[in-house]
C-alpha cells in the first residue's frame, strides 16, 4: 500500500494514453478516463480513503511533449499537486519525417523543461517519469476486429499512420533513445 498525504492532489498529465477517454465533465464516473491513471487513481483513493486525496488528469490525446511542456502554467501549476505522473513520446514518434536528433532532442528537452519547470515552482513536488512506449497494431489483426471501432468513423482518422517497414524501424531506433534520455533525467 502507498500511503498518500492528509488531502494530497495526485495530477496526471499526457497524450491520449493518460487521457484515456475521460469526460469533459465533473462526471465522476468518466473524469478520471478508461486507462492506467483511472485504475491507479481508484486504487490509491481506496488505500487512503481517510486522507481524501484528490486526482486531476490532464491528458489530452495527441499532445506531443512540447504540447505539455507548454501547458504547464495552464494545467499543473494551478492545482499545486504534490505528485505529477508524466507519460508522453508517443506523438513525438509519429513526426517520421524529422530526423532522429530533432526528434529525441525535442522530446529530451520538453521533458527536462517540465522538471525543471515544475520543481522550480513546486519545490516539494514527486515527479514519475513514465517511458513512452510504442507497438505497431495492425487492426487487421487486432482481437476486436468486427467489433464497433474508431476505425469504422468516417470522421476519424488516424494520424502518423505509416507503417512501412523503415518507418517502423525509426519509430522503435527513436524510442529506444528517447527511454535511455529519459533515464538519464
Amino acid at each position: 500500500m502507498i500511503r498518500l498525504s492528509k488531502n494530497c492532489t495526485v495530477l496526471f498529465i499526457g497524450d491520449s494514453i493518460t487521457h484515456g477517454g475521460r469526460g469533459l465533465t465533473m462526471d465522476l464516473n468518466h473524469i478520471m478516463g478508461h486507462g492506467f491513471q483511472s485504475i491507479i487513481a481508484s486504487r490509491l483513493a481506496y488505500d487512503n480513503r481517510e486522507r481524501t486525496p484528490k486526482f486531476v488528469n490532464k491528458g489530452i490525446s495527441g499532445d506531443t511533449s512540447y504540447g505539455i511542456y507548454a501547458r504547464i502554467e495552464s494545467d499543473v501549476i494551478p492545482y499545486c499537486p504534490d505528485i505529477v505522473n508524466l507519460l508522453c513520446g508517443v506523438n513525438d514518434l509519429g513526426r517520421i519525417d524529422l530526423p532522429t536528433e530533432a526528434v529525441v532532442g525535442r522530446y529530451l528537452e520538453s521533458v527536462e523543461g517540465f522538471v525543471r519547470d515544475i520543481q522550480s515552482a513546486l519545490p516539494d513536488v514527486k515527479i514519475i517519469l513514465c517511458e513512452p512506449f510504442y507497438y505497431d497494431v495492425q487492426n487487421q489483426d487486432a482481437p476486436y476486429e468486427g467489433i464497433p471501432h474508431p476505425k469504422c468513423e468516417e470522421d476519424f482518422t488516424f494520424h502518423n499512420r505509416v507503417r512501412d517497414e523503415e518507418a517502423i524501424q525509426k519509430r522503435k531506433h527513436n524510442l529506444s533513445l528517447m527511454q535511455k534520455g529519459l533515464r538519464e533525467i
